[in-house]
């Protein structure tokens, strides 16, 4: 699909704890040091002394060096799901720990955002020892850059991401109060548009979606330490399609001709959905167009019953949108995700689709359910064995440490975003082993979102990798399959 190329990979901006720590410029060749068997640097034979010359490097480097094998090394291996002491200095992704090229490219990804460093444009990175070498040439060239010219440090970026809303417009005069939780009029027209979203490229943490905290004394959004809806452009449906379409003739192939669409879940204002759609494409390292559907969530705990009653009434609107994607986009490829709640929308969508369309071809890539909260035998038996052959590639996430689906089973019968396969044909991920903070509610239900490896892992079915090519442990249940997403 030709679309947006305006998410670009910003991972290679800037923060200011470079500053105090690379003082004298730090070749590939001194990472390259060996460990003494006292467990500290030694120079390297062939490397010239400071009597020769060269700029010695000091205690702080050194340490610095040390601290980044072991935080790559420990990124690695939870990556590859392995021991840390498998990881060696020169074992290659790609022959030796058996990653393919995909894979291996969005580990350096995932290893540089961690970092704050940007990703090298030339993909020679092959080793541990290779990345390591990297971050620190980078860390010192940008430390440099800081101390040179403040002025030139781009502390946010502009993330831009297409809307479709079944919500009234609420209150115009502010971005986060612009659509409410109130259905909008029963015109059969929904309002589409794009927003802005900025990501505070110095303070973003992969996974974090940063908001103003009155514990840290903040009252009010700052796009350089948050991540903020800054402006919302409505428009005419026609105005949509066109702007759509002139980006998509200018696609370059790859990821940045696919199109994610992202439903929202419960106890979700229209801001929260567009900044969390943002952050998680930003984060995904995603470079198609992003798309939220949102749907009037009242944006409150309290709303539960009513929030059902509002995404049942979504269900027609996503199914004449979802269509006219298909036909009018151009895309290539279209991904759909729904998170919790909008999971109800998203199925009950595709099974109008497909009793309407019959048995024709694909007409999705993806349909991804992260924690969704739908009724378990209704999925599995009428369904998924309907809309299965709408997506090439459908993927679940569950996990047993999920205590909003279980506040939801008091109301309802057992939930799908549970670790259990259900239906044969469907990639069920277990991301029970992924550590949650125990008070953490909101974790507990987001991790699609807020943890790096599943996050990697989804961004593996975006490129459109199988479970088996995505480092995940294969279990069975009886009879059915599912995969695990092993954290050690």
């Amino acid at each position: 699909m030709r679309l947006f190329s305006w998410h670009q990979s910003f991972s290679g901006l800037f923060f200011l704890a470079s500053l105090f720590v690379l003082v004298v410029p730090v070749t590939a060749s001194t990472i390259d040091e060996q460990t003494s068997s006292t467990g500290s640097l030694t120079r390297p034979a062939n490397t010239p002394t400071p009597e020769s010359g060269t700029s010695k490097i000091s205690l702080d480097e050194m340490d610095r060096v040390q601290d980044l094998k072991q935080q790559v090394t420990r990124s690695l291996a939870r990556y590859f799901g392995i021991p840390e002491s498998n990881i060696q200095p020169t074992l290659r992704f790609e022959e030796d720990l058996h990653a393919d090229p995909f894979d291996a490219f969005e580990i350096v990804q995932l290893i540089c955002d961690e970092h704050q460093v940007p990703v090298p444009e030339n993909h020679r990175i092959k080793t541990q020892q290779d990345l390591v070498a990297h971050i620190v040439k980078a860390e010192q060239n940008r430390g440099n850059q800081i101390m040179g010219n403040q002025d030139a440090i781009k502390e946010f970026i502009v993330q831009t991401i297409f809307y479709a809303t079944t919500r009234a417009v609420d209150d115009p005069k502010s971005p986060t109060t612009f659509y409410g939780g109130k259905r909008a009029a029963v015109d059969r027209n929904l309002h589409v548009g794009t927003c802005e979203v900025t990501i505070p490229v110095l303070k973003h943490k992969p996974g974090n979606l940063e908001s103003p905290s009155f514990c840290r004394l903040e009252f009010k959004p700052d796009s350089k330490k948050h991540i903020v809806l800054r402006r919302i452009n409505p428009m005419e449906e026609s105005r949509f399609w066109t702007l759509l379409n002139d980006g998509l003739a200018n696609g370059r192939g790859g990821t940045e001709n696919d199109l994610l669409v992202f439903i929202h879940g419960f106890n979700v204002s229209f801001s929260k959905a567009a900044r969390r759609t943002a952050q998680m494409s930003y984060d995904l390292g995603f470079q198609g167009a992003p798309l939220v559907f949102s749907w009037p969530s009242n944006g409150s705990l309290l709303g539960y019953l009513s929030d059902r009653e509002d995404v049942e009434w979504s269900v027609s609107y996503l199914v004449d949108f979802l269509l006219e994607l298909r036909q009018k986009s151009g895309a290539e490829n279209i991904h759909l995700m729904a998170h919790s709640m909008g999971s109800q929308a998203l199925l009950r969508a595709l099974h109008r689709i497909a009793l309407m369309n019959g048995d024709e071809n694909p007409l999705f890539e993806n349909v991804i359910l992260a924690a969704p909260d739908f009724d378990t035998r209704t999925f599995a038996e009428d369904i998924f064995p309907t809309t299965f052959g709408l997506a090439e590639r459908w993927t679940l996430y569950a996990s047993n440490k999920d205590t909003a689906l279980d506040a939801s089973r008091v109301l309802s019968d057992k939930r799908l975003g549970t670790p259990l396969a259900v239906a044969e044909g469907m990639d069920v991920i277990d991301a029970t082993g992924v550590e949650v903070t125990p008070w953490n509610v909101p974790e507990f239900h987001s991790y699609y979102a807020s943890k790096l490896r599943v996050m990697a892992d989804i961004g593996g079915v975006l490129q459109q990798r199988g479970p088996s090519l995505r480092n995940l442990l294969p279990k069975k249940k009886g009879v059915q399959s599912y995969w695990i997403i092993s954290m050690d």
